[in-house]
């Protein structure tokens, strides 16, 4: 799950000790908008996936649906995703 994930993430991201504080945020609607933390002085980085949701042919035909169940994921891609997400968050906040 999501929530599962940034879990992981937080753990990581604690143990190596970035010199810039990180907020991970789960949002479980389709739209976030990083002006509101940009506003405030919050650098921001929205990390999505990129999926036609009008193609059930392209990428999970699962997402979203009554299928979409641990049993239906790509958990290599999944993992592929999380370690790149948090190795540019690291980055990030150790600039």
């Amino acid at each position: 799950t999501a929530t599962a994930a940034l879990l992981g993430a937080a753990a990581a991201l604690r143990d190596a000790h970035p010199r810039h504080d990180i907020w991970l945020v789960h949002l479980t609607g389709e739209e976030f908008d990083l002006q509101e933390f940009e506003l405030h002085g919050i650098p921001g980085v929205l990390f999505n996936e990129d999926m036609d949701y009008s193609d059930r042919s392209s990428g999970n035909p699962h997402n979203h649906q009554s299928t979409d169940v641990a049993s239906t994921l790509d958990l290599a891609f999944a993992a592929a995703v999380a370690k790149i997400a948090i190795e540019t968050t690291l980055r990030l906040a150790n600039d």
